[in-house]
């Protein structure tokens, strides 16, 4: 009794089609499939017209974002459980069947394969197990690899409904990026019981034009966002100290390395005025442990608010590939 939600933005249609064929290949079909088409530019209609035999409510939008088309997802849901799939991903055959074996469980988190230029390889698995250690969980949703890989992302993930409602966990549609590990860390603040299990259910596709792998003029912008709602959380006591520090500093610099391999100098410039502006976020970089010698020149000259001699460095440490994750 699972709604699978899809948000589709212009994924092709010869992809998409990939993401239909797992789903109409389950072994059990004991799903509702609810597509929210994000504003999309490509016509799906005639290709969902192929696929009548499968419970399919579509509804297309504006231009909202990700996070919109989830929680309209979310709200236009009418059973049990919720598990949500990228448009250009897919589940293994026996997804849903897996699923269904656990019951009066918040979440479960399966294992994942990857899909690289149609080559299908294991990308992590799990023991089974229920999770009593949320401190290693929390932490690994802002320190990938920490303990649990791939805890931040909401797909390979069953959320019970009554779950999500009973505690107002939604997307933030303020944020473009990095709304799914904010969801999850809340998520997981309020879940009372966590499984991850060894099956695997979800193949997720390499896409070189997805969201994380690409650039947006707004990405500054949603950085500060982001951080400034981790911070919140942990002026509310719900995050440590040294783990908010190391998010910052790894988001700073994941900002200023995004900003060279896709962006212009004079651009650069511009925001850092803004980045200069959150002395706050500047004390979290400070004293963020790092060995890295470009990352520690980095935060000096943010500490000195030297604008020129920052943009000169970076520019040239980006273009070296220096700066590391």
């Amino acid at each position: 009794m699972i709604s699978i939600i899809v948000p589709l933005y212009n994924t092709s249609l010869e992809i998409f089609e990939e993401t239909l064929e797992s789903l109409r290949n389950q072994t059990n079909n004991n799903y509702e499939l609810i597509i929210v088409d994000d504003g999309s530019n490509i016509n799906y209609e005639d290709l969902l017209k192929k696929y009548s035999d499968l419970n399919i409510k579509y509804i297309k939008t504006g231009n909202y974002g990700v996070s919109h088309a989830r929680n309209l997802g979310i709200e236009l849901s009418s059973l049990e459980y919720i598990l949500f799939l990228d448009s250009d991903d897919t589940l293994e055959s026996n997804a849903i069947n897996v699923f269904s074996k656990y019951n009066n469980v918040d979440i479960v988190i399966s294992s994942n394969k990857i899909n690289t230029n149609g080559i299908i390889e294991i990308l992590n698995q799990h023991d089974e197990k229920v999770i009593l250690d949320k401190d290693k969980l929390l932490k690994s949703v802002l320190i990938n690899d920490y303990e649990y890989r791939f805890v931040d992302t909401p797909w390979n993930k069953l959320y019970r409904k009554d779950f999500l409602l009973e505690n107002n966990l939604l997307f933030d549609e303020e944020l473009r990026y990095g709304e799914d590990g904010l969801f999850n860390y809340y998520a997981y603040l309020n879940a009372k019981k966590i499984l991850l299990i060894d099956d695997f259910t979800y193949v997720y596709r390499v896409n070189e034009d997805s969201l994380c792998s690409s650039f947006h003029h707004d990405f500054a912008d949603n950085t500060l966002k982001l951080l400034t709602k981790y911070i919140d959380l942990y002026e509310n006591g719900l995050l440590e100290y040294d783990v908010l520090c190391n998010f910052v500093s790894r988001n700073i610099t994941r900002l200023f390395r995004k900003h060279y391999v896709f962006y212009g100098n004079e651009d650069l410039k511009k925001e850092l005025e803004n980045l200069l502006e959150y002395k706050q976020l500047l004390a979290y970089l400070k004293n963020a442990e790092t060995n890295d010698k470009n990352k520690r020149e980095l935060v000096r000259l943010l500490s000195d608010s030297d604008i020129d001699g920052l943009s000169v460095y970076v520019e040239d440490i980006c273009k070296k590939k220096l700066l590391k994750k």
